[in-house]
């Protein structure tokens, strides 16, 4: 059940990863998001949803309630991201100077929020199966590195995305990011 629910919570995860970093070019971007970009999120949106639904369904199954406080973590970001989204699509269908300065910023914060505690749960979800089963225990290790390696290089997708979409030039600190960011990688 714990590796069931914790496949579920890194598909959300991932996919809500990659949903941040497709929005987060548009509103880097110049011009309106175009309607392949439109129904791409629409995609990344039903795919992680239907993993969190999964995921919950499991996790009340196993008799963890919703007021769990890290449940109750992911449930309260989920909502808050998806406001978000609400406030994401609208800009999006703007040009890049009408757009609030800082949504960029507020959503890739969001969907870093929502991630980071998708993550918490799942580590101790994975905590607890450590001595019972060895084999399952050595493969959510494999899970947890795999995780911080894929952390790592979706940031710096992230941050080269919105360089390419703005068009300007990699800056020192930039520089200096992606140079850690490769060494955790």
């Amino acid at each position: 059940a714990v590796v069931s629910v914790s496949h579920d919570l890194f598909t959300a995860m991932q996919t809500i990863r990659v949903e941040r970093g497709t929005i987060n070019t548009g509103l880097e971007t110049a011009t309106p998001i175009d309607p392949d970009t439109q129904r791409d999120i629409i995609a990344l949106r039903r795919r992680s949803n239907a993993a969190f639904d999964s995921a919950f369904a499991k996790i009340a199954e196993m008799g963890i309630p919703q007021s769990n406080a890290e449940v109750a973590q992911i449930l309260s970001a989920r909502a808050e991201f998806d406001r978000m989204r609400i406030s994401v699509d609208a800009a999006m269908l703007l040009s890049k100077s009408e757009r609030p300065p800082t949504l960029g910023g507020l959503w890739v914060a969001g969907g870093g929020k929502l991630t980071n505690a998708i993550d918490a749960l799942s580590e101790r979800l994975s905590g607890e199966i450590n001595q019972p089963e060895p084999l399952i225990a050595e493969m959510m290790k494999i899970k947890q590195v795999a995780w911080v390696i894929r952390d790592a290089a979706g940031i710096d997708r992230l941050t080269i995305g919105s360089i390419i979409a703005i068009g300007d030039t990699i800056a020192p600190a930039q520089k200096l990011q992606f140079a850690t960011l490769t060494g955790r990688i």
